[in-house]
């Protein structure tokens, strides 16, 4: 009996630019080979690609343009499989390694701006690094239903009313916060802020000397300006915080001088990690107004939230299986290793093998 067999991985490059594979390597039938050898692609995203044959050597080509949704990943994997009548054939794992995720980025991070009369004031909104048609600008924010962006193909975005703004918003408000992100395939998300001053006559609704507050986690406390009042202060007046992470800190002091501090609670890893940048409200409450609120923007420390990058020694690992034992080459995550790192193992055969620090075994059989 002849054996058909094959190398065990066959990495390449995927060139965004051309839309086309740049192989390292030609996939080669070692030996076994003869024309009643089948070779074919199989599993994952491989009906993009095709093989062309030439005797023993087959070349990996890009037939169909990748979906978007895959250049998320840094890898994407397949088999190449080759089988004869009478043999047990062969396969090896072909790897396509895709480019990294390229930056976008707003020409300011954040703009600042008015509204009056649903007339909106504000500089343009551009995408400085990074525009292409594939861009999408998407706005959020408690108000921005009552707004919609329009996309000028060219990197620049408008911010419009839609149709007109609520009474009750302009009267129960004196800002209104927006946020613009700009996402595109193959690249990372970027966000900027929108910040509208309302304008409206009156002189006795209490107005922040600041429209936006911002501080500095420091550990133990806050390094932040003190919030106070710049019309409308006096003795009925009650300050207070609101917003998703408000809970985190309270607010106090005598008169029109008021001081943000944490709370004997600790700010969990995790919401600093995730988060990055916590936005939240500070309120002055008064009785026959509509009141005042500003924003509070608390910052952290890089160190704080930046992401680990992890990578292992090695693109794939070699092993065999024989007598119901498992060899591998160690497998080494040789940066951005922290504790609690959880290591999985997917795959056809994922039930079988486990994995364990210092050493990899099977079990099943």
């Amino acid at each position: 009996m002849n054996w058909v067999s094959l190398k065990t991985f066959y990495q390449h490059n995927y060139d965004i630019n051309n839309n086309a594979i740049v192989p390292s390597q030609p996939i080669v039938l070692e030996n076994g080979f003869d024309d009643k050898v089948d070779i074919f692609l199989y599993g994952g995203l491989s009906n993009h690609f095709k093989l062309d044959t030439n005797g023993n050597t087959a070349t990996l080509r890009l037939e169909t343009a990748l979906p978007d949704s895959v250049f998320s990943n840094q890898y994407i994997f397949f088999e190449v499989r080759a089988e004869r009548e009478d043999t047990i054939g062969t396969a090896a794992t072909i790897i396509i390694q895709l480019p990294e995720a390229r930056e976008l980025m707003f020409e300011e991070s954040s703009y600042r701006g008015s509204i009056q009369n649903n007339d909106i004031a504000l500089g343009n909104i551009r995408l400085a690094v990074g525009y292409d048609e594939k861009v999408k600008f998407d706005l959020h924010g408690e108000f921005s239903t009552h707004f919609t962006l329009n996309d000028e193909k060219n990197g620049q975005v408008t911010l419009n009313v839609n149709p007109t703004i609520p009474e009750n918003v302009i009267l129960e408000n004196n800002l209104i916060y927006l946020t613009v992100t700009a996402s595109g395939v193959n690249a990372i998300t970027t966000t900027t802020s929108i910040l509208l001053d309302i304008i409206k006559a009156d002189h006795t609704t209490p107005v922040f000397s600041r429209n936006i507050y911002y501080g500095t986690y420091l550990g133990n406390t806050i390094d932040i300006q003190n919030i106070n009042l710049i019309q409308g202060f006096d003795k009925y007046v009650k300050f207070r915080l609101d917003g998703e992470h408000s809970n985190y800190f309270q607010i106090s002091g005598e008169d029109n001088d008021m001081q943000l501090t944490l709370r004997p609670e600790n700010i969990p890893e995790d919401v600093i990690f995730n988060e990055k940048v916590l936005v939240f409200n500070v309120l002055a409450e008064k009785a026959l107004t509509v009141g005042a609120h500003a924003v509070i923007v608390i910052r952290f420390p890089p160190d704080l939230t930046n992401t680990a990058i992890m990578s292992f020694s090695q693109n794939a690992y070699l092993g065999k299986y024989e007598n119901n034992e498992l060899e591998v080459d160690q497998v080494v995550l040789t940066s951005g290793y922290a504790p609690g790192t959880e290591f999985i193992i997917t795959g056809e055969y994922e039930i079988f093998p486990k994995i364990s620090r210092g050493k990899y075994s099977i079990t099943g059989s």
